[in-house]
Formats: structure tokens, C-alpha cells, sequence
């Protein structure tokens, strides 16, 4: 199958009383066809998903990423977030890689924001610390992403430079229908609030999602109620400068 390599955008917000501001977007990978369709990592074979998992692919979507940023104008309201391969965090390789980035020019590092997936495998936790403790000191941030999935989150956000932390969807949406999934969302919320972590919240489908967190202090929302992940080209045309008034 023939396709090409792109970023696609999903806008993350911030909800202010009745209306939302755009203030970023995740960068996902889809392999675009000769038709215009956008296939998501899960639709690709075996052999071109391994290759997502690179440091070479991590390199390219920075790249990619930085170029749109320019293209907005390199706002300082918005970040870009990238989702990082759980197994690169223990690659000296790939902190080379992202120094060098970043020395090349010193300005690309601003806005960018860096995912590490809850579920990743770490095995040697401070040194991975100490690490990703020197991106962050050059302008790099970093996101523990799909807490409250697994066992780990809590250790990692102990002890990694995280910033900001993404909920799981899966719990952010079925705590609009099970009340002790929504009491588990709530706890969680507490808990992050108290460590002064900043909170987004993945899975916003509709109104009853925002219903629930409206009481929490939540740093930005991402979710199909928001939009969709979409080209550069539309993305570009998200309204970043105004509010939004929510229907």
C-alpha cells in the first residue's frame, strides 16, 4: 500500500466558565493513501508500525512538529505534545539525539511537550530522571500520559520531571455513567490538584464529560468534542486567538 507519512493535530483546550481556548495540540502519526485516507498506527502492517518506534521516527515528527509551530507563528500560548516510545527512555542514543536537537537551535525546544505512556518500562528509573531532568532544564516538557491505566504512575510521577499529567480516557469516559468510576475520577483529581500537577483530561466526547470536572482545577481538555485529530492544513485554521463559546 502506497502512502506518505504525516502529523496529524488534535486541539487540547482549556475550558473558561461557558466558552474554550486553544491552547496546543498532540501530534499523531497517520500514513496517509494515494485515496486521501488517514490510517492510524494500529491499521499498518507489523513491520511499518516497529519502524514508528525509532528514534529516527521521534526525530521526524519533532521536526515536523517545530515546522508547524513556525507556521502558527510560534505562539508561546501553545505546546505541541508528542507521544514518545516507552523504550527509547533508557537509549543514550536518544538523549544525544535530542541534545543536539535542541543545540542546533535553542528556540525549537520552546513549546514542545513530551508524552511518556503510564504503561512504559523503565528499568533503571533514576537515571532515566536524571536524563530526561536535562531536557527539561534545555526547555523540554514532559507529560505522563494515560494515568490511572496501570501500577506506575505514582513512582514515575515521584520521581520523573513531569509537568503535566494526561487521564486515561477510558476512565474519563465511563465515569459519565458508572458512579464509581466517577468517584474513582474524582479521587484522582484530588490527588494530582494536591501534588500541583497540571491536569489534562483525554476522552471529552461530549457535555456529560464536562459536567464532571467542573469543580477540578484542569489544565486543558482534548477529546472529539473538541475536534478530531486533523492535517496541518485545517488545523492551522483552528481558531487560537479567540474563545470559543460552548453550545
Amino acid at each position: 500500500m502506497s502512502s506518505t507519512p504525516h502529523l496529524f493535530y488534535q486541539p487540547r483546550v482549556r475550558l473558561l466558565g461557558r466558552a474554550f481556548q486553544l491552547i496546543g495540540y498532540e501530534g499523531l502519526f497517520r500514513s496517509v493513501t494515494l485515496s486521501g485516507e488517514a490510517l492510524p498506527p494500529a491499521r499498518l502492517p507489523t513491520m511499518q508500525r516497529a519502524q514508528l518506534a525509532s528514534c529516527e521516527h521521534f526525530m521526524w515528527s519533532l521536526d515536523t512538529a517545530t515546522r508547524f509551530m513556525r507556521e502558527l507563528g510560534n505562539p508561546a500560548s501553545l505546546t505541541i505534545s508528542l507521544n514518545l516510545p516507552g523504550h527509547l527512555l533508557e537509549h543514550r542514543a536518544f538523549y544525544e539525539c535530542m541534545l543536539n536537537w535542541i543545540l542546533d537551535d535553542e528556540d525549537r525546544a520552546r513549546g514542545i511537550e513530551i508524552e511518556i505512556l503510564e504503561s512504559s518500562v523503565i528499568h533503571d528509573l533514576s537515571r532515566v530522571a536524571e536524563r530526561l531532568g536535562r531536557l527539561r532544564r534545555a526547555g523540554i516538557r514532559f507529560s505522563l500520559d494515560d494515568f490511572a491505566s496501570g501500577y506506575a504512575g505514582l513512582s514515575y510521577l515521584r520521581t520523573l520531571p513531569i509537568d503535566i499529567v494526561k487521564i486515561n480516557p477510558a476512565l474519563v469516559m465511563s465515569a459519565t455513567v458508572e458512579k464509581a468510576d466517577r468517584r474513582f475520577l474524582e479521587g484522582v483529581l484530588v490527588l494530582l490538584n494536591g501534588l500541583g500537577k497540571k491536569i489534562v483530561l483525554e476522552g471529552i466526547e461530549s457535555a456529560a464529560s464536562l459536567a464532571l470536572i467542573r469543580n477540578f482545577d484542569i489544565h486543558g481538555l482534548q477529546g472529539y468534542y473538541f475536534g478530531r485529530p486533523m492535517p496541518a492544513h485545517q488545523a492551522i485554521r483552528y481558531p487560537h486567538t479567540q474563545t470559543l463559546t460552548v453550545s
